[in-house]
């Protein structure tokens, strides 16, 4: 399957442009799904934690990655906000889709966005 990371952030899969509303970081193709990060330019997005989607290869939304749990303050203001993914792979040893956020990665559920085990990397 062709698909290419376009520079305004969206996805040309096959021929069909695929817009989301914020700008697509990076992609992976896994089994038979396609997982975007989205950028996180809008920490006020109260969806900022949740920035990991599944696509189908029409480019329909099929899940959102639930919410992990982790925060940081807000330098801004004194409150805490959703840690937004910066990262997105699979693991080379397990060969399991990964989200990864400042220090800590997490597996996730391809078929449902969940996520589990998460592990510290310091």
């Amino acid at each position: 399957m062709n698909i290419e990371l376009r520079e305004d952030g969206s996805l040309n899969i096959e021929g069909k442009i695929v817009r989301l509303p914020q700008r697509i970081a990076r992609f992976v193709e896994y089994q038979d799904i396609i997982v975007v990060c989205l950028g996180n330019e809008n920490i006020a997005d109260p969806m900022v934690g949740r920035n990991i989607l599944a696509l189908d290869r029409q480019g329909k939304l099929l899940w959102r990655v639930e919410d992990h749990g982790f925060e940081y303050q807000d330098p801004d203001a004194d409150r805490l906000l959703p840690q937004p993914f910066i990262g997105l792979g699979v693991n080379s040893e397990t060969g399991k889709l990964e989200g990864v956020l400042p220090y800590v990665y997490v597996t996730i559920d391809e078929k449902t966005g969940g996520v589990s085990d998460p592990v510290i990397n310091r």
